[in-house]
């Protein structure tokens, strides 16, 4: 009864707002042998009513939010209407910095503010973003939903030369076969992509301590 009470309500949705702006968004669904990515969601009736093959985990990477996008996510993974509603208010509010983590049944919820260096002359300065985390908890952990708000911090190739934001760089990892990364359930990625931003403080501090070394 659940399950078809969720679709006749996704499918009003999808109804409603199938002409309107979504938000982007990619998802990647993944398991030790196998990966299957979509990198931008071009089919979202098969997104919100097919599943993912049984035994992988899924990644959903919200780059573009949207109310519509984060209502339609909302019924079909269940999410608290509470975090919803603080997700609303973090998008129209950036500049607000605080953290907070919930639990909402087996969900977990987890909003972050993080910093990452912007440039170093002629003073040391950083930028702001905003991460956010809906995870499926104990006993399952098989999915992440992410979302990105403000500027990202990015890794240049040496090489190439191209830019790539931190969580592609992540994905990347996911993708090539026999890592952690792909191993691992959705906790393991949670864990992963809150250490990235904590990382992101390392080149800040070493910036400061530079800037205000005294001079030899």
């Amino acid at each position: 009864f659940a399950v078809c009470l969720t679709s006749l309500k996704q499918a009003n949705l999808y109804k409603s707002f199938e002409n309107t702006e979504t938000g982007v968004f990619s998802y990647l669904d993944y398991c030790p042998d196998e990966v299957v990515m979509t990198s931008l969601v071009t089919e979202p009736k098969r997104f919100y009513f097919g599943h993912r093959p049984a035994g992988f985990n899924r990644w959903i990477h919200v780059t573009e939010m949207s109310k519509t996008l984060m209502l339609q996510l909302s019924v079909k993974y269940h999410l608290h209407p509470l975090a919803i509603d603080d997700v609303y208010e973090m998008n129209e509010h950036l500049g607000e910095m605080y953290t907070k983590l919930d639990k909402y049944g087996n969900h977990l919820y987890i909003s972050l503010t993080f910093f990452f260096l912007k440039g170093t002359t002629p003073r040391v300065s950083f930028n702001t973003g905003r991460l956010i985390l809906f995870v499926a908890g104990h006993p399952k952990w098989d999915t992440v939903i992410s979302i990105t708000m403000g500027p990202q911090p990015t890794v240049t190739n040496n090489q190439s030369g191209s830019a790539k934001t931190t969580w592609e760089t992540l994905q990347n990892r996911i993708i090539k076969s026999q890592t952690k990364a792909r191993d691992n359930k959705s906790d393991f990625l949670m864990h992963e992509m809150l250490a990235v931003c904590f990382q992101e403080l390392r080149p800040i501090i070493v910036a400061y301590r530079y800037a205000t070394a005294c001079p030899s």
